[in-house]
């Protein structure tokens, strides 16, 4: 690192020494200090982001700047930036807000938190050039997903709302739906067995290993809690590929099964520092059974001939594309929905998929309770955002919607459907939002785009474009934390080495080198791989090989004694097994590696359970794609090359 960066690293560590020592408050209550600690840390990399983009004329005052909102309460500070964005983005349509009647609405703590792109904010107004756009986009938008831990948001009261609120759909509607459904659904069946995902279950544990670990918390409570009941065995008896007692755990005569259980329970997880998104988690035996059914419909419409050129459930690259062209031609337009998962109501699903294939098996995975801290309340929803079913279940049946609405008005335009992300042809656009609202689902016409005509803004699947130009910002994750308790955790390290690549990528060099900072601070061992190729930015390691520290040539290689490959040393992930737990259950054991090995996902999994997750190292391949180097480095085997591509 030269003279010159390794003194500006040092500036903005010092002002992150100075933040870390900041008391900061939210609604006057003042932040734990894991709150804190992660707030100083988004403000450091919010201050260096804004150097990169060449905010102020030089870091000083930008220091100055980050100094003066520490002192402000975060709340305000999380508000005024998603209010601005809001903003900015609703320039792009025709009904956009002028920013006179915007900027002369702000108080002074708000314009204080503006400062530095009041102008190019007013600017807008007379020229939407894609490049200001996106580093005004990039400013409001990088501190947006950051998340709180400890402050107490009332999601609970929202969450029943929204459940109470669902109406009965209109008979046309769900009439012309179901048609299309009947049409698409015919022939699916339910060709995978059960397994279990890697999310927590109400009454059991999380991840796909079996940990013994104590009370109720333990994934071999997964196992032990499954049982079918009658119409669960009705249903899979009648429609499924096997028995379903092939399919049940083996439990230990010691062992009592448990008895089938169809009620979630309320979880809420992070979101922003302004609310949170509700999880509920699924009964194991539920969830158990809809990894089933939701393998067999991905894989039912992956093969449609007509479904899978609308929908790609894997993949969000086909929206995104799509997205892309809209912002130029302007012909489609693209439609989010609020709240929409927690939206889709049992009766409107019920209606739709009558005399379907699929129905049945909805009826069987379905819980029909939530406990939440009020009490158990019965769901008038379909299913919660933590059913394995709701995705592809409202993905169809938004789909289907917009099928129903072409077929109206004899438009032969196509659509695609991703979730809640909808793109169609402008020519149904108010069709297919009149049909969604009688549903009972409500259009975000915030972040909705319907102007025609060349050059627009479009977004889906996290895809933003103006015009054709990637607009989409860069934006700290959810999960982030700040550099906290990195050895005990590896998707901290995870996170941060892909936030340092996606700063490579966009040439935000400064920013880069502070998380770049935080993750050489690990014991040398433990260091991240490196890398130089281009998968290597969206890859495991960081991107860039000029940092590279640790590097060998490999002793030995499977390939032949001509050929070597450059390594490196790493910390991984590694599962750390209970041998004891072999011999007390073997048969679920075993039964848990077979399941496994059906879908491919063995590797890590033997027939052992793992009880702990650490960091070990690891010599890996150097460069992807490009490991084996030949023989003259043959003599220089074992050695140690530290000043590798420096």
């Amino acid at each position: 690192m030269s003279k010159r960066l390794n003194q500006k690293l040092s500036f903005w560590l010092d002002l992150q020494e100075h933040l870390k020592a900041a008391t900061f408050q939210m609604g006057g209550v003042p932040l734990s200090p894991r709150d804190s600690f992660t707030w100083a840390h988004a403000l450091t990399l919010f201050g260096t982001l804004l150097e990169d983009l060449k905010i102020r004329e030089n870091a000083s005052s930008i220091a100055m700047y980050i100094k003066d909102i520490a002192r402000l309460d975060v709340g305000v500070v999380a508000s005024t930036l998603k209010s601005a964005d809001s903003y900015l983005l609703g320039l792009t349509t025709e009904a956009g807000s002028k920013p006179k009647s915007f900027i002369q609405s702000l108080d002074d703590d708000q314009l204080r938190v503006l400062d530095p792109i009041l102008s190019d904010l007013a600017y807008m107004e007379l020229s939407l050039d894609p490049g200001l756009f996106r580093r005004t986009h990039q400013v409001l938008a990088f501190l947006s997903h950051v998340s709180l831990r400890d402050v107490y948001y009332n999601v609970l009261d929202d969450f029943i709302k929204t459940d109470v609120r669902i109406p009965e759909p209109p008979d046309t509607l769900c009439e012309g739906v179901r048609s299309v459904l009947r049409k698409w659904l015919k022939g699916f069946r339910v060709v995978h067995v059960p397994h279990h995902g890697p999310g927590a279950t109400s009454d059991g544990g999380g991840g796909t290993a079996l940990v013994p670990l104590p009370g109720n918390h333990s994934p071999f409570a997964k196992y032990v809690r499954i049982e079918a009941d009658s119409l669960l065995r009705y249903v899979w008896q009648k429609n499924g590929a096997c028995s379903i007692d092939r399919v049940l755990p083996p439990i230990p005569v010691e062992w009592q099964r448990g008895v089938c259980n169809r009620t979630s329970r309320f979880q809420a997880v992070p979101k922003t520092i302004l609310k949170r998104r509700v999880i509920c988690m699924e009964p194991s035996g539920m969830q158990y059974f809809q990894q089933a059914v939701k393998e067999s419909l991905y894989d039912f419409i992956g093969h449609h001939s007509f479904l899978r050129k609308r929908i790609d459930l894997p993949n969000q690259e086909t929206n995104r594309h799509q997205a892309y062209l809209a912002s130029i031609t302007g012909e489609y337009c693209t439609i989010d929905l609020s709240a929409a998962s927690d939206s889709v109501g049992w009766t409107l699903v019920k209606r739709c998929f009558a005399s379907t294939p699929l129905l049945p098996w909805l009826f069987a995975t379905r819980s029909r309770e939530c406990e939440t801290p009020y009490g158990i309340i019965p769901l008038r929803k379909f299913a919660t955002m933590g059913s394995a079913l709701t995705f592809p279940v409202e993905s169809l049946l938004f789909a289907a919607i917009c099928q129903y609405s072409a077929e109206a008005g004899a438009d032969t335009h196509p659509w695609w459907v991703y979730g809640d992300d909808i793109i169609v042809h402008h020519s149904i656009v108010q069709d297919v939002v009149r049909n969604l609202e009688a549903a009972g689902f409500t259009v975000n016409r915030d972040k909705s785009y319907y102007d025609v005509g060349p050059g627009q803004f479009r977004e889906s699947c996290g895809g933003e474009y103006l015009n054709g130009y990637d607009v989409a910002p860069l934006r700290v994750s959810r999960w982030f934390k700040g550099p906290s308790a990195m050895v005990k955790s590896p998707d901290v390290i995870s996170s941060l080495v892909a936030l340092a690549n996606h700063c490579y990528a966009r040439h935000y060099r400064t920013t880069r080198q502070v998380v770049i900072s935080w993750l050489v601070a690990l014991p040398k061992h433990l260091l991240p791989a490196w890398g130089n190729t281009p998968s290597a930015v969206n890859g495991p390691g960081l991107a860039n090989p000029r940092d590279v520290r640790f590097v060998r040539v490999s002793p030995k290689t499977a390939e032949g004694a001509s050929l070597q490959r450059l390594e490196t040393r790493v910390g991984v992930g590694e599962a750390q097994p209970d041998k004891w737990i072999d011999s007390i259950f073997p048969e679920i054991a075993l039964f848990h590696w077979q399941v496994m090995a059906a879908y491919g996902l063995t590797q890590g999994c033997a027939i052992g359970a793992y009880g702990s997750l650490r960091l070990k190292s690891r010599w890996v391949g150097l460069i992807p794609n490009q490991s084996l180097v030949e023989s003259p480095l043959r003599n220089q085997r074992g050695r140690f090359l530290t000043s590798f591509l420096r």
